[in-house]
């Protein structure tokens, strides 16, 4: 690409959709680990299948170019903030 900040950009998106996957799939699994029979086969085969699909995402979409892979680490990391934070953060929460 002729332009590695419209790059860098479109990896940084990328990265937030593979966060989203990720977090939004732990989440699911903490969610149904009461209620499971195997909660340990659960959580191990969640935690292999979103760490398979971030890392093949961050594999594929950077095509091998570190900035892309720091720009989409930057992403998923945002929306690990978001997703850790942010409740506390848009209910003004410590703000006293």
């Amino acid at each position: 690409m002729d332009y590695p900040l419209i790059q860098y950009g479109i990896m940084i998106v990328v990265g937030m959709v593979l966060g989203v996957i990720f977090f939004g799939g732990l989440w699911a699994t903490v969610r149904k680990l009461p209620t499971s029979k195997r909660p340990g086969l659960l959580a191990i085969s969640s935690m292999i299948l979103r760490t398979a699909i971030v890392c093949w995402g961050v594999w594929y979409f950077s095509n091998g170019d570190a900035g892309a892979m720091v720009a989409c680490l930057l992403g998923f990391v945002g929306v690990r903030l978001l997703a850790t934070h942010g409740r506390s953060v848009l209910r003004g929460a410590g703000s006293e």
